[in-house]
């Protein structure tokens, strides 16, 4: 009984008293109906054993859950070990004795899944293991999602999947009276809820969607086609008296044009013109009119005009003017209200029609839609003369002779000759006039072309002149015979006239080879006169309505043609996809598809447009294709070809180092040729950057970014200038960032930097330099060197380029010849820049000079560099910083010569000093590494790749792991190298000794300016003192006779810490001493054998040699002393760990040599050799 004392049927168990219970109830055989995972509901109650007394042992409060498929329903005999089990089963709530007595049930309900099923039903057992219990009710059920429409589509009932994580795929089917337009789908849950509903259907053309039902138009509607539109109400002088309507029917005397939407009013024929006035002037008229008062409700107005000839009186016939009139612009389908006619007989009459139409007078042509008018024509001039022969020509005149004109338009009276010198291009010409149709022309000078032009006169006046016609005097006199003419002096005179041509030939071929370059400047202006003819760009933003310049420059597109498949990127206004093409008649294609995202703005659609409208106007190869646009239906969308390789700085990086030379020139040929014709057009480009080039399958890169406004605005390159607005500083020309006077001229410069780009395989210009950086250092004259092999003609082109004075720059015609030339002569890209020096990051200057990049006009720091022996002065020009160094040798030894280079502030400098003579060899390599920038020189790779260098003699070998960068040096000779990381920068110098030298050699990135550095050098002793950005450094060096002894005290304050070390050294017997003081982290540390706060140091020092090793803060330190036998030799090597940065110095003592290196400060350099130490002094401003 529960609480209201209805009966409950239920299946009990309580054998608590006695152990190990295993007792079984079975259900009967149950159909599975198609489910793959059914869900079983358990309702019971269970007695708490802690409210029985005695029954600890045996008493249960849990039970257990089986399960046994079968394709048989009438199974009798199933053993236990057939189930199998699904859960352990216990209670959330338990009832006591308590509860018994207040008559409350606490029931529980527990619900548990089991899948996959397979077979056609399955059994349910429950196992009591010892638990008092009572089973309430069993439910058994599946779960499957209910029938449903969504998107006009119908999803049948459809059972979950067989886990419980699983989603099962449904094919809906449309509803009456629709069709599909994507295949519709939706996903079954396994909680029995529809999910993600893709594709859906359409009403059929005559059909909307009404309370998820496809429903006819009603009358007075129609709808097209099969859209998710509604349907629409009739357009004006239309009607439908159908349901169902697809179309509606025109009023009596309306019509539609065959191109006519259904969605479009009917019209009707125009009235005629109004206001028709004509002008004779001799044999042509000019009609002018007014458009019609009634335009029949269309703008698709044109003018056909009708041309008769009549005779006189009023019952004359008239005929057709035949083709021998002309009409200017044309006679059918004018869009203007005038007309001129030309070539009409003399003293004749002429009736025109003038007759208005549109797209639908076709349908119905009435003689109300012309006008006309009857004019006579007046005596008119001759017509031109057609042809000029000569008939004599001999030194110093020409016998001319002509037919008359084909309308002489009454009597000739005469005729009118003008000739000129054909070098003077009618600038000085003479007249002479004639009653006959021949005429000799005297006076002429030998061997001279003249230009020749004849008219005809008539009472009416004169007419045209005829074309130009060329002849040339002869050179020497037609012989007459029987004069007695000397045939030595004709030959003679032949002779000299042979010489005189040889002459002018010579000059000619030498002048051309003189004149290459402005042959080329010729050339581009000759082709620019040609191309006159070429149509110039508009500017879309000039028009007052923008999508006027949207229909009058881009084709309009079905959406229905345009299948979208995947998403490769996300502009500013939307989504770019790639996709498909296919319009009627044409192959399909595939496209790039820029969207419209939803929620725009008109000055957004206008700005979206805007591209459109410009490439439209742009008809080239090297200039990416607009396929057309969809602006009738939502997304807006921009149709153009698909580059499959992207942008160009993106491919070039990907694919680094696996092109030729040539084919890049090939690449740069047509961004160039693609820049010259938008340049002819006289557009301007504003942008031009790697990253706006795309490319092709076939390697082909086009212009592409016309969305000038927005360039400016969103570009990620692009920054602030003080004069408003965001310019890309990198690529853009000075006067366009200083006064934003964009011009072809400021494309060119961008285009130096495109090629920079691309043969750098997608570097970016000027690295990690800042925007002003960058500015302030155009400004000072330096310009980007030549990337890692780039030819040396091509890095010119770019110098030419980057010229300051914009009408210095050359025209992207001429670009174009010059590549032209070099792809046609492979031999003179192969000197590239590596074979000169690269002083700088920044070249500046000289841009006249190949391959010697030097500083410009405008320098403020003087550096230079002096080595004496053989004399010679290098000078080397570094962002505001002035260095000196002087080499001094002395003896035996002799240099050839050197290159210097310097390391400051993320640019690469590099110096190399050789010796000839006697045994002075210095070899010096530095190597940068600045932010992810890729500098490639010699054997040298950058940018967590792979550094090596080697000097050869005969030595070691030192590897260096710096910053997930390997470095490997490689030192032959009889010196050490030392490599010192010192903020993800390497530094490398190697020092050679021979007799008594010092060499002190320091690198670092970081340079204070207005720091003195000095250190000099006594042959009895000597003092080294350097003041850097408020750090001491001191050592002494003392020499007496050929005995060499050796104090070192260096006191470096480096980082707030401080280290000071001793080294001494008497007579033949060495004795070290080493104390070392050092400050790190405001901790001090002392040793001399014993142990500071729980860390040990220790020391030993041998006679033949020994080894000294410190544990401070986690940083080990070794140094070692070595001495044998009568040689003293003493090396001590410091190593100390500071806030990530590791500095070391060694010091050698063999035969006399002191080495000292102090690093992560200024550098500096002096080395001498002999018996004695000579003066050097080093300057860092």
């Amino acid at each position: 009984m529960d609480e209201k004392n209805t009966p409950i049927r239920t299946y009990q168990v309580c054998n608590v008293m006695e152990p190990s219970q295993n007792n079984w109830l079975r259900t009967d055989w149950i159909p599975r109906e198609g489910a793959q995972r059914v869900y079983i509901e358990i309702k019971f109650t269970l007695r708490d054993c802690n409210s029985l007394p005695g029954v600890m042992g045996t008493c249960k409060e849990t039970f257990n859950l089986y399960y046994y498929e079968s394709n048989n329903d009438k199974e009798r005999f199933i053993r236990e070990s057939q189930f199998a089990k699904i859960d352990t089963i216990a209670a959330d709530e338990s009832f006591t004795q308590v509860d018994i007595g207040d008559r409350i049930m606490k029931l529980n309900t527990e619900i548990r899944d089991v899948g996959p099923l397979s077979k056609k039903g399955f059994y349910l057992a429950f196992q009591d293991v010892g638990a008092c219990i009572a089973l309430v009710s069993v439910r058994v059920f599946y779960k499957k999602c209910p029938l449903t429409v969504r998107n006009l589509a119908q999803f049948p009932d459809t059972i979950t999947g067989a886990d419980t994580s699983s989603l099962v795929e449904v094919r809906g089917s449309c509803v009456n009276n629709s069709e599909e337009k994507d295949v519709p789908k939706m996903y079954c849950g396994a909680d029995g809820e529809w999910l993600v509903p893709i594709g859906n259907c359409l009403c059929n053309a005559g059909y909307e969607e009404r309370n998820g039902e496809c429903q006819a138009c009603k009358i007075g509607y129609y709808k097209a086609l099969s859209t998710d539109f509604a349907c629409a109400k009739c357009p004006p002088h239309s009607y439908s008296i159908w349901e169902g309507s697809t179309s509606c029917t025109c009023d009596r005397g309306f019509f539609r044009a065959e191109n006519d939407a259904a969605s479009m009013p009917c019209t009707r024929p125009p009235s005629a013109p109004q206001h028709l006035i004509s002008n004779v002037n001799e044999t042509s008229v000019n009609l002018e009119w007014s458009p019609p008062q009634n335009k029949g409700g269309r703008e698709d107005i044109s003018y056909n005009v009708v041309c008769k000839r009549c005779g006189a009186g009023e019952l004359s016939r008239c005929r057709s003017c035949g083709s021998g009139v002309h009409f200017s612009p044309q006679q059918n389908g004018l869009k203007t209200t005038k007309v001129s006619i030309t070539d009409l007989l003399a003293h004749t009459n002429y009736t025109f029609e003038v007759w208005a139409v549109n797209g639908v007078s076709k349908q119905n042509p009435s003689q109300d839609q012309a006008v006309s008018v009857t004019v006579t024509t007046n005596q008119a001039a001759p017509s031109p003369i057609a042809l000029i022969q000569a008939k004599e020509i001999t030194r110093h005149s020409v016998a001319l002779a002509w037919l008359e004109p084909d309308r002489p338009n009454g009597v000739i009276l005469e005729y009118e000759v003008k000739y000129y010198e054909k070098d003077q291009n009618e600038r000085s010409y003479r007249i002479v006039k004639t009653a006959s149709r021949n005429t000799d022309i005297k006076g002429l000078n030998p061997l001279t072309s003249y230009v020749f032009h004849v008219r005809a006169r008539t009472a009416a006046g004169y007419g045209d002149f005829s074309g130009p016609f060329e002849f040339t005097t002869n050179t020497v006199p037609s012989p007459i015979i029987g004069d007695g003419t000397n045939p030595t002096v004709l030959l003679v005179s032949v002779a000299g006239s042979v010489v005189l041509v040889v002459i002018l030939i010579a000059a000619f071929v030498i002048s051309r080879r003189r004149s290459k370059y402005s042959k080329a400047k010729q050339e581009a202006d000759e082709e620019k006169h040609l191309n006159q003819g070429v149509r110039t760009y508009v500017d879309p933003f000039t028009y007052e309505d923008p999508n006027q310049a949207v229909r009058e420059f881009a084709k309009e597109i079905d959406a229905s043609c345009i299948k979208i498949e995947k998403v490769i990127g996300v502009g500013e206004f939307g989504e770019v996809c790639s996709g498909r093409l296919k319009v009627p008649g044409k192959r399909e294609i595939c496209v790039a598809i820029k969207t419209l995202k939803a929620g725009y703005t008109d000055k957004q659609r206008r700005d979206f447009l805007s591209e459109a409208s410009i490439m439209g106007q742009f008809d080239h190869p090297n200039i990416i294709h607009l396929e057309g646009v969809v602006t009738k239906c939502k997304p807006v969308m921009i149709i153009t070809e698909y580059m499959e390789n992207g942008s160009l700085d993106a491919f070039l990086r990907k694919n680094d180092g696996r092109f030729t030379v040539i084919q890049l020139v090939g690449m740069l040929r047509g961004i160039g040729s693609g820049m010259k014709y938008l340049s002819d057009m006289s557009y301007v480009h504003r942008d031009l950057a790697a990253r706006n080039i795309l490319v092709n399958s076939n390697l082909v890169c086009k212009v592409s970014d016309f969305g000038m406004s927005r360039v400016l605005e969103d570009d990620p390159e692009a920054a602030y200038t003080t004069r408003g607005g965001k310019i890309p500083i990198r690529w853009t020309a000075p006067e366009a960032i200083a006064y934003r006077k964009f011009t072809s001229a400021s494309d060119v410069w961008s285009y130096g930097i495109v090629m920079w780009e691309v043969m750098s395989y997608g570097e970016r210009p000027y690295w990690d330099m800042s925007n002003q950086d960058v500015i302030k250092a155009i400004e000072e004259g330096y310009r980007l060197p030549p990337p890692m092999d780039c030819p040396i003609a091509l890095h010119q082109l770019m110098l030419d380029c980057w010229q300051k004075e914009r009408s210095d720059r050359p025209k992207f015609g001429q670009i174009v010849n010059m590549l032209d030339k070099l792809i046609r002569n492979p031999n003179s890209l192969k000197r590239t820049g590596s074979e000169s020096s690269r002083s700088a990051v920044l070249s500046g200057g000289d841009q006249g000079a190949q391959g010697r990049w030097h500083r410009g006009q405008g320098a403020h720091t003087q550096c230079r560099v002096h080595t004496h022996s053989t004399g010679g002065t290098h000078t080397v020009q570094v962002a505001h910083t002035q260095y000196r160094g002087h080499t001094h040798s002395t003896g035996g030894t002799h240099r050839a010569g050197g290159t210097h280079t310097v390391q400051v502030a993320h640019t690469q400098y590099r110096w190399h000093t050789h010796s000839t003579g006697g045994t002075h060899t210095v070899q010096v390599a530095h190597t940068g590494q600045v932010a992810h920038t890729q500098y490639r020189w010699h054997t040298v790779q950058l940018a967590h790749t792979q550094y090596r260098w080697h000097t050869h003699r005969a030595g070691g070998t030192h590897t260096v792991q710096v910053a997930h960068t390997q470095c490997r040096g490689h030192t032959h000779s009889t010196g050490v190298t030392h490599t010192v990381q010192v903020s993800h920068t390497q530094y490398r110098w190697h020092t050679h000794s021979t007799g008594v030298t010092h060499t002190v050699q320091g690198a670092h990135t970081q340079y204070s300016w207005h720091t003195q550095c000095r250190w000099h050098t006594h042959s009895t002793g000597g003092t080294h003192t350097v003041q850097v950005s408020h750090t001491q450094y001191r050592w002494h060096t003392h020499s007496t006779g050929c005995t060499h002894t050796g104090q070192v005290a260096h006191t470096g304050q480096v980082a707030h810490t401080q280290y000071s070390w001793h080294t001494h050294s008497t007579a033949g017997t060495h004795t070290v001493q080493v104390a070392h003081t050092g400050q790190v982290a405001h901790t001090q540390y002392r040793w001399h054998t014993h142990s500071t706060a729980g860390t040990q140091y220790s020391w030993h020092t041998h006679s033949a040699g020994g080894t000294h090793t410190v544990q401070v803060a986690h940083t080990q330190y070794r140094w070692h002393t070595h001495s044998t036998g009568g040689t003293h030799t003493v090396q001590v090597a410091h190593t100390v760990q500071v806030a990530h940065t590791q500095y070391s110095w060694h010091t050698h003592s063999a035969g006399g040599t002191h080495t000292v290196q102090v690093a992560h400060k200024v550098q500096g350099a002096l080395s001498s050799t002999g018996p004695a130490c000579t003066a050097a002094t080093a300057l860092c401003g």
